[in-house]
C-alpha cells in the first residue's frame, strides 16, 4: 500500500504478562503533544479483551485484535486493523501493545514488510519489565520473555515502588548481563517518557518464517462496542497456545458481584493473570491480578462487564462459571 502522507511513527511497547503495558500506554496518551494525531492497536491473548475498555475513555482511537499473538493466528486480522487505522485515522504516531505472550520478532517482521516500507517508520521497541519477575529463573529461562528483552531499544524497569532494594539491584544486574548496551530506566506506575522512544534508533530489520493463519478473528473498535449481553446471557470464550490457557466472559452490566465472595473466587483460581472490569457491591472496579498480587481501583460504569483469566494450567470453565455466578447478588 502507498500513501501521500508522512510516514506513521510506530512505537511498540513490549513486556510480559502483568508488567503494566496498558498503564504505560494510558500515561503516554495523557502526555500526547497537542499537535499530533495518535492511534492505538492493542493485542490480547484471550478472545474477550479487557485492555480496549481500559483505554477506551482516553479520546484516542483504539483498535483491538483479540485471540492469540497478533502475528500468528491473528496475522491477517492484524493487517486489516493496521490498514484501517492508517487509512481512516491518518495518525502521526501509532502505539502498539502486543500481548505479553506475543512473538515480538514476528510482530516486527510484519511491520517491516515491504508493503509498509513507504508507510511506517518503526522505532526500536521499549520493553517493560517488573523486577519481581526478572529475578525469577522461570522468567529468565522463558524464550518469549528473553526475546522481548533482546529486541528492546531501551528497557523500562516498571513498578519500582513494589520491589525491595535487593530485588531491584538483582534485576538490574541480570538485565545488564543481557543488554549492557541499552538504556535502563526505572519508573513507577507506567510513567514512560515519550523521549525514550524518540531517542531510540530505528528498529533493526528482522526476518522470520511466515506463519500461516489458523483462525479468522474479529477486530473490535471501541468507539462502537458490540451489543452487550442480554440480562440473562453470559458469553464465554476460551483459547490455549504456547502452554497457556485463557478463559474470558462478557456479562450484563446490571450484574453485581459481592466483593468478598468474588475475591475469594479470584484467589482460588490461581491465574497467572486476571483482568476484569465489573460492578461490585460498592461500584464499578478495574481488577488486576499478577502472580497472585491483587489490585482494585475505581472505574467508570460500562455497557457490560468483562473478565479474562490467563493460566498455566487447564481449567474446567463451566465449573468456574458456576462458581463465578454464585458470587453475584442475584444468581
Amino acid at each position: 500500500m502507498s500513501a501521500p502522507y508522512p510516514l506513521v511513527i510506530v512505537n511498540l511497547l513490549l513486556g510480559f504478562l502483568g508488567v503494566g503495558k496498558t498503564t504505560a500506554i494510558r500515561h503516554l496518551l495523557g502526555h500526547k503533544p497537542a499537535n499530533e494525531r495518535w492511534a492505538v492497536l492493542v493485542n490480547e491473548f484471550g478472545d474477550v479483551g479487557v485492555d480496549g475498555k481500559v483505554l477506551g475513555d482516553t479520546g484516542i482511537v483504539v483498535k483491538q485484535v483479540a485471540g492469540g499473538c497478533m502475528c500468528c493466528a491473528s496475522g491477517p486480522v492484524t493487517r486489516v486493523a493496521l490498514n484501517q487505522l492508517i487509512r481512516q485515522e491518518r495518525p502521526d504516531r501509532l502505539l502498539i501493545e502486543p500481548s505479553g505472550l506475543g512473538h515480538p520478532k514476528t510482530i516486527l517482521a510484519l511491520l517491516q514488510d515491504d508493503s509498509y516500507r513507504t508507510v511506517l517508520r518503526v522505532q526500536s521497541p521499549l520493553t517493560l519489565v517488573d523486577a519481581r519477575q526478572v529475578v525469577q529463573s522461570r522468567y529468565q529461562n522463558h524464550a518469549l520473555y528473553v526475546e522481548q528483552i533482546l529486541l528492546a531499544g531501551a528497557l523500562v524497569l516498571n513498578k519500582s515502588d513494589l520491589a525491595d532494594s535487593h530485588t531491584q539491584r538483582a534485576a538490574e544486574a541480570w538485565l545488564a548481563t543481557q543488554r549492557p548496551e541499552v538504556a535502563l530506566f526505572t519508573v513507577e506506575q507506567g510513567q514512560v517518557d515519550l523521549d525514550w522512544f524518540l531517542n531510540a534508533d530505528e528498529s533493526p530489520r528482522v526476518s522470520v518464517a511466515t506463519q500461516a493463519a489458523t483462525a479468522e478473528l474479529p477486530v473490535l473498535d471501541w468507539r462502537s462496542i458490540p451489543a452487550a449481553p442480554t440480562a440473562e446471557q453470559w458469553v464465554r470464550a476460551e483459547r490455549n497456545a504456547d502452554g497457556y490457557f485463557s478463559v474470558g466472559w462478557r456479562m450484563p452490566a446490571q450484574t453485581v458481584w459481592r466483593t468478598h465472595d468474588l475475591l475469594a473466587w479470584v484467589h482460588s483460581i490461581h491465574a497467572v493473570r486476571l483482568k476484569a472490569v465489573m460492578c461490585m457491591d460498592d461500584g464499578w472496579r478495574l481488577i488486576n491480578v499478577v502472580d497472585g498480587a491483587l489490585s482494585i481501583v475505581s472505574f467508570p460504569a460500562q455497557q457490560e462487564a468483562v473478565l479474562e483469566l490467563i493460566l498455566d494450567h487447564a481449567l474446567d470453565s463451566k465449573e468456574a462459571e458456576v462458581e463465578l455466578r454464585r458470587c453475584t447478588l442475584v444468581n
